[in-house]
């Protein structure tokens, strides 16, 4: 159970996923600041799900590690998925000022 937990809970990959799928389809995300838009285009470009980064993260979650080895080993990428979901959350609340506003 640990080891499915890890990936969905603590890195929220499948959520940030998710929310970047959101917004980057929303009808009004050329509204956005250019800023806003070209993060989204660039994490879209990354093909984060995919991405070899990911795929060594959840191996090395896999690989039947304990929980504090894993812990202060991921404890890095942890903050960058902590970080890049406030900022999708950020985003994704100014799409929902945009649709209030029109």
């Amino acid at each position: 159970m640990f080891k499915e937990l890890i990936p969905k809970k603590i890195f929220s990959i499948d959520k940030t996923l998710e929310l970047l799928i959101k917004v980057s389809e929303d009808p009004d995300f050329s509204k956005l600041d250019q800023k806003d838009q070209n993060f989204i285009v660039g994490l879209k470009n990354i093909d984060l799900k995919n991405s070899q980064y990911v795929y060594e993260i959840n191996s090395f979650v896999l690989q039947g590690n304990d929980f504090d080895v894993v812990f202060s080993s991921l404890a890095e990428e942890m903050l960058y998925f902590n970080y890049l979901n406030s900022e999708l959350f950020d985003i994704d609340g100014k799409l929902s000022l945009i649709r209030l506003h029109h």
